[in-house]
């Protein structure tokens, strides 16, 4: 096996490793389920936090496997059907059993994995949500980027339902009964309602500061 497959091996065994039994294993542990040696797992890797990170970094690209920002984008399909794809597509595509299990775990460990995730998906997944509810709410260009903190929060509250579904089986071992595309088609009307509504408070007290100057 040439260096760069076995790296990459320790690192795709080391994901299942971890995910089932955490991050508080030892190395040599890590190595007897690889079925190499301590010696071999540290050439590649001189410590147990550089595997770690390495971890972090493989389950991390797991996010940008997919361009989301042309289907959120493609106004030539209506909102509704636009998020429920992306919500159903990046779900799919994301939370699996190491994904989940990796990213629960982590917040633990003290990694950036979770800090990292957060920021990748505020920018630019749910700013461009708000935004394409903005536009389609019928606001103008300059007025439908400036999207608030609160429309952010909102949009992270369903996205936390989103990864709940997987979590439930991936971490419970209890899935849920109703398939999450149901789930999504059922609830990402309130989901634009209440941004709308959001919007609409904001645009009203810009109105009302105005008239007071």
């Amino acid at each position: 096996m040439s260096p760069d497959n076995r790296r990459a091996a320790i690192i795709r065994e080391s994901i299942g490793f971890f995910a089932t039994h955490g991050f508080n294993v030892d190395t040599r542990s890590l190595a007897k389920h690889m079925q190499i040696t301590q010696a071999l797992l540290y050439k590649y890797f001189p410590s147990k936090q550089l595997l770690v990170e390495a971890v972090f970094e493989q389950i991390f690209q797991k996010q940008g496997t997919v361009n989301w920002l042309p289907l959120l984008r493609d106004r030539s399909t209506d909102l509704k059907t636009r998020l429920q794809r992306f919500f159903v597509g990046y779900a799919a595509s994301t939370y699996d059993y190491d994904w989940i299990r990796i990213y629960t775990l982590a917040a633990f460990a003290g990694g950036d994995l979770n800090r990292k995730y957060i920021r990748n998906v505020t920018r630019p997944l749910l700013h461009l949500i708000a935004e394409e509810v903005r536009l389609a709410a019928g606001l103008p260009l300059p007025d439908a980027s400036e999207v608030s903190e609160l429309e952010i929060e909102i949009l992270w509250v369903f996205h936390f339902g989103i990864y709940y579904h997987p979590y439930r089986t991936h971490v419970y071992g209890t899935p849920p009964a109703v398939p999450l595309a149901e789930i999504v088609e059922a609830s990402v009307d309130g989901l634009i309602e209440s941004l709308r509504h959001c919007i609409a408070k904001s645009e009203q007290s810009g109105v009302s500061k105005t008239a007071e100057s």
